[in-house]
Parts: structure tokens; sequence; C-alpha cells
């Protein structure tokens, strides 16, 4: 359904519910209407259909996933809940549940829930994505990646529901290591859907309740509707304030336009409710933008001066991040403060947090770890501090320093190495976190990511500069390489301005 097709639902069932305000029906099918344009207001009037009717199964289970979709995982839990009580086998509230289960850590049950339904011949577009999701953690790659293929050929399936299904081959394919095939399903994915639509864009508001953030800070919530310039009914940088906002003459732009950035701050407003939540210490303001993105947040960080950036991630493999770019690494490359990227993560939030740290000796890698040192983490935090040993520095050192010895330059960097480990494994020590610590050898950006992914840790810190000069020049930006490919949380912490 186009999104005039949709709009103009909206209208009739709003007009219905003004005949019939106690129809739950109407309130539910409006919900679905508006969940589809991306209004916030969809979760209100799910509320409202399963308060008119609390015996409705599929509309508590479009409540939980609307929950699930904006964060709020204890009310998608209690909802999903409701809907298997009162359907237990009904393929909707099936998928809702798994999903939920999913987003929990409860990953045995939710793939059962999965596995059922699949079985059963029930896979519409959410379950497809949800298998193909979980497939790569149950060894079930290829099944999910066939029944991708299937549900491709499907003549009537949606250009946003085909990228859908592109990128989540993209996924499968590039865990199995086929990152030719992988490139060719993300670039078609890309072709489709300039801006793929990504359920945990919340993610970065979560990700904040194990980031060991202080119990007081004064804190904006920016929220930037994206939209092409070409399409601006608005003045370029408008800021909605109220109920006051300039629009164009032309309805049909005026209303999507208006509606955006309407559910820009409407979405900003909701964050800033789920963060008073867990921090009612905090001094909360909301700010909602029309503009691009990336270069909204950029300006408003130069006009705030923030300590921290925090912002979500689309959660793609790396293979979907190069094609497809991305506003965490433009505000990454193109602000002077430290920038959290937060990623949604499979496991139970009542998991001590792991942080990984890479260290290398460097003003940057020492402010990393005082950053990490400062923040208040909970009894139980696991801390491993890695630095890693660059393979190619001594090979170029030897060819390119007059006199140099390979193996007298590789003792020293390991010494200087171990020292730099040792010492920030100590301070974060006296800070009351549990320490390991080790010395790799390789690339530092892959074996970062790769000790990341084993240790299976919640967020790994890195200095935004490392060593300066010749090696710096060998190293590359380690940073943006972590940042942009790792499967967790990465904060590129970058030294206050003295």
């Amino acid at each position: 359904m186009s999104q005039s097709s949709l709009l103009a639902a909206c209208i009739k069932y709003e007009r219905a519910i003004e005949l019939q305000p106690d129809n739950a029906r109407l309130y539910f099918q409006l919900a679905a209407c508006e969940w589809r344009l991306g209004r916030v207001h969809a979760g209100e009037h799910f509320q409202k259909a399963v308060g008119l009717d609390p015996k409705f199964a599929v509309a508590n289970a479009a409540l939980a996933s609307w929950y699930l979709e904006n964060g709020l995982v204890e009310p998608a839990d209690q909802a999903s809940r409701r809907a298997m009580e009162i359907s237990p086998e009904d393929g909707s509230v099936m998928q809702s549940r798994a999903a939920v289960l999913e987003a929990m850590g409860e990953l045995n049950a939710a793939w059962d829930l999965v596995l059922r339904l699949v079985n059963r011949g029930f896979v519409p577009m959410p379950l497809v994505r949800l298998y193909g999701r979980m497939a790569r953690y149950q060894h079930h790659e290829q099944k999910a990646l066939d029944l991708i293929e299937k549900q491709l050929k499907n003549s009537k399936l949606s250009v946003p529901d085909q990228a859908l299904l592109h990128f989540a081959a993209a996924d499968l394919l590039d865990s199995l290591g086929k990152y030719d095939e992988a490139f060719a399903h993300a670039w078609t994915a890309n072709q489709l859907a300039r801006t793929p639509y990504d359920p945990k864009s919340h993610a970065a508001v979560i990700d904040l309740r194990r980031a060991g953030l202080p119990k007081d800070a004064e804190v904006t919530i920016f929220s930037v509707a994206d939209v092409p310039q070409q399409a601006y009914t608005v003045p370029h940088g408008a800021i909605l304030a109220g109920s006051s906002i300039y629009c164009s003459e032309e309805l049909e732009q005026e209303i999507s336009t208006t509606h955006q950035l309407q559910d820009a701050q409407s979405n900003a407003d909701q964050a800033a409710k789920r963060l008073h939540d867990d921090f009612p210490g905090w001094q909360i303001k909301t700010e909602a933008w029309i503009d691009s993105a990336g270069s909204a947040i950029v300006r408003k960080a130069y006009g705030w001066h923030p300590d921290l950036i925090v912002v979500g991630s689309h959660g793609r493999s790396g293979i979907g991040r190069l094609v497809l770019g991305s506003v965490s690494q433009h505000v990454l490359n193109h602000v002077d403060c430290s920038v959290r990227i937060s990623r949604h993560h499979l496991h139970s939030q009542e998991r001590a947090i792991r942080l990984l740290i890479g260290v290398d000796g460097s003003n940057g890698a020492k402010a990393t770890v005082q950053a990490v040192a400062a923040r208040n983490w909970p009894a139980g935090t696991e801390v491993r501090v890695v630095g890693v040993l660059d393979s190619r520095i001594p090979v170029a050192a030897a060819t390119c320093l007059e006199g140099a010895i390979p193996a007298a330059v590789e003792e020293e960097a390991r010494i200087r190495m171990s020292k730099a480990v040792h010492e920030a494994a100590a301070g974060l020590t006296k800070s009351g976190l549990i320490v390991t610590d080790s010395v790799l050898v390789g690339r530092p950006a892959n074996a970062l990511l790769e000790e990341a992914e084993k240790w299976d840790a919640d967020c790994v810190f890195v200095g935004a500069r490392g060593l300066n000069g010749f090696e710096r020049m060998l190293l590359g930006s380690v940073s943006t390489a972590v940042a942009s490919r790792a499967h967790c949380s990465v904060e590129v912490v970058r030294p206050k301005p003295k």
C-alpha cells in the first residue's frame, strides 16, 4: 500500500472512530496504518484497542511488537505473554512472542517458536527476517537462505521488503564467508532502498543502561527527520516548537513532511521518557530538526560542545555498511568529542557488562583508559585490556629506517606494549573492575574485532588517535575500522580540550 493510500486509510479510520469510539477493531486498524507510516501515535492506538478489548489477542501481539521496536522490553514481554495466554497457537501471536524472547536473551525459547512456525509454513516477512537473524547462531544459515530466496521469487513482494530480504541474505552469506555473494545481495538491497528500515534504531537509548554513565548529566535528545532536500516543505534546518510549523502550499508533501517532523519530535519525547526512567537525575531536553541526519548532528555538536555523542547503528554486516554508508560514521569523522555507536546485542541485560579496551601506549589510549575508569560501573563489570603488536611495523621499519634490525625493533615494541597494557590494567583494577589483559600480534583493527567477538564484549573502547608519524601511517585509522565493523557497541574516546 502506498503512503498516500495509508494516509487516506488513517483518515477513514479516524472518522469511523468518531462514530464508533468503543470499537477496538477500528483503533487496531488505525494503529496498523499509522505504524506502517512510522507514526509514534500507533502505540497509543494499539493500547486503546487492548484497553477496549483485553482479549483481543492480535492487538496484544501488535502492541508487544510496537513496544519492542521502541526499546520497551518489559511492556513488550507483558503484552506478548497476554497474547499467548489468549491465543497460544495463533501465528502472529507466536511470532511476536518469539521476537520479544530474542530481545530478552531467551534464545532457545525464541528459536523453538520460530522453528514451529517455519515448519508449519507460516512465513510472513517479519518471521523470515527473525529466522534469518537467528539462523547464524543455530547453524541454520543455508535453510534460512533457501527460505529467503523462495520469498524473493514472490512477484507481489514490496520493494522495501525485497531490500530487507537482500540485507538478511547478505548478513547470512557474510557469516558463511561467501563475501562475493554477500556483496551482491547488499548492493541489490542498496539499490532498492537507500535508507533501510531497522527495528533496532532505538539501540542508542537502550545501550546507555550498560554504558556506566553518571547519575547526573545534562542531556539533549536530538531527533532528525532525514528527508531528501528536494522533498523539504519547511525551511532548511527548521525546528518544531510546540504546534507551530511552517509548510508549503502543496498538501500531499505538507502532510508527509509535517508528519515526519512531528514524529521526530515524538520520538525524541519518548526517548526522553525512557531515559528519565533509567536516569532520574538527568536534566533532559529534546529537539527535532528536519535535515540530513549526519550534518544536523555535526552542526549541533559544534554549537553545543557535548562530552559524548551517542548514535545508533543499522547493525548491518561489514559488507552492508560498506555499501550503505552510515550516519554514525559521518558523525564519528566530523566531531571533536567522544562518540558512542550503539548496536543491538543478543544477550540478557542481566549478564555482567564486558568491556574491551584497545591500548597502544599513546596519549589517546591513556585517555580512553582514564575515561573507562571514571565511569560508574556496576559490581562485577569485566574489562579486557588488549594491546596489539602490528605485524607490519617491524618489516617496514627495517626497510625504511637505516640500520634498523627487525628482531630488535619487534622486541622493543613488545616491551613497550606490555608495559602499556599492564599499566592500564593496574589502573582499572584500582577502580574496582575485574580486569584481564593480553598482548596480541596482528593487524590492530582485525585483532581487536576478533577478540571482541570471541569474548562477546558489550562495548569496545578505543582512542580516536593512536601513535603518530610513521607508525600512525602504517596503522591506519584503527578506531574507524573497529567502529564500522564491530558486532557490539563501540566508543571512540577523544580527550577533552584543555
